[in-house]
């Protein structure tokens, strides 16, 4: 069965909240859902950022990195040569040579890898677990330097 989960990024405060802090209906790491907590509305607390300005979901992509960590969108990883990509969702191309001179190009919709850099290239999802999760977008933007 699929993994569905989530983490956020609230702008306002510049901080990461976990699956864990979202689906903790207390309200009492997310301040967002303290005021429905406390009037007694127990919707689950996942649903409650869509409507946040404020709020950057970001999903759970279902693999793992090389030292098993859970991957989202939005996370920065580097592969074996010291390469860096982010993390996607979305329609990508992908271009392959097949017996030397024959180019396929076939476009995809799913989670890639977009190298970060001067060339941008994109990277099929599943080279995605021989990757190693350095940080994400928000909490290490200085990463997307390259």
């Amino acid at each position: 069965m699929r993994e569905i989960k989530f983490r956020a990024w609230d702008k306002k405060q510049q901080q990461m909240f976990s699956h864990k802090d979202l689906m903790d209906c207390t309200g009492g790491a997310v301040p967002f859902y303290r005021e429905l907590y406390h009037a007694g509305i127990e919707l689950p607390a996942i649903l409650l950022p869509i409507n946040q300005n404020h709020i950057v979901l970001m999903q759970y992509i279902e693999l793992k990195d090389v030292d098993g960590r859970d991957i989202y969108e939005g996370d920065i990883q580097e592969d074996g040569t010291g390469s860096r990509f982010q993390v996607k969702y979305g329609q990508h191309e992908i271009k392959t040579e097949l017996g030397g001179m024959r180019r396929v190009r076939t476009v995809h919709t799913g989670w890639y890898l977009q190298k970060l850099g001067k060339y941008n290239a994109i990277v099929s999802g599943i080279e995605i677990p021989y990757t190693k999760n350095i940080g994400n977008i928000f909490e290490n933007p200085e990463l997307l330097e390259v």
